[in-house]
């Protein structure tokens, strides 16, 4: 609510908080949270292709990367803009200049934090090809480690060990932050883009400006 406020009234002192200044400064919040937005516009656009458009009626899975690739671009987009119309210049503080962009680098580097996992999966599995060992892991073995997970989930449930109500707990709560984070890791990538696209106008957009403006014909 915060940020669509800020979107479209950026400064206007109309439900304008300073105290609302830290929620752009946590960037773990902002993009672990976004599964309730994101899911639930790729679900209707989903639902809608599935009810009005396909022939067949079935999910298709192209829809759903289309829809949520889309959708991730447009709440992050609509998050930098909110963020640029809180903090952007106020001709009565030079400083200002320096509060968007300081907050555009702490979400950098949460950016450049997070995909440290990813990238050492990646060079991990990399390099185990390189060295060209046999891996060999079809649909049956990952359906049967899912369920021998899900098994452990159901179980601890009825437990009466508080060890094993403890560690299933830590177990559910590690496999939901892996599903979050491998959920968001597309949503993080455009988020780094978006983000430099933002400091690089923000920071150079005024040339742009002075050469369209030597274009004007009224002149």
């Amino acid at each position: 609510m915060i940020n669509i406020r800020d979107t479209i009234l950026g400064k206007n002192k109309f439900l304008f908080k300073n105290a609302h200044d830290k929620y752009y400064k946590v960037p773990l919040i902002t993009y672990f949270s976004s599964f309730t937005i994101i899911g639930f516009l790729v679900g209707l656009i989903t639902s809608i292709h599935l009810d009005y458009i396909s022939n067949t009626h079935q999910i298709d899975l192209f829809v759903s990367i289309i829809s949520y690739l889309s959708s991730s671009f447009v709440y992050l987009l609509s998050f930098y803009f909110g963020m640029y119309r809180r903090f952007k210049i106020d001709t009565n503080n030079i400083e200002s200049k320096g509060i968007f962009l300081e907050n555009l680098s702490i979400h950098r580097q949460f950016l450049n934090l997070s995909f440290i996992p990813i990238t050492f999966v990646i060079t991990l599995i990399g390099i185990i090809s390189s060295l060209k060992i046999p891996i060999k892991i079809s649909i049956y073995d990952i359906n049967n480690s899912l369920n021998y997970i899900s098994d452990i989930m159901i179980n601890y449930v009825d437990s009466n060990n508080f060890l094993i109500i403890l560690l299933g707990f830590i177990l559910n709560l590690t496999i939901l932050v892996i599903l979050l984070y491998i959920f968001t890791i597309p949503l993080q990538l455009i988020a780094l883009f978006i983000n430099y696209v933002f400091k690089y106008f923000y920071e150079h957009g005024s040339y742009y400006k002075d050469i369209f403006q030597d274009f004007n014909i009224d002149k």
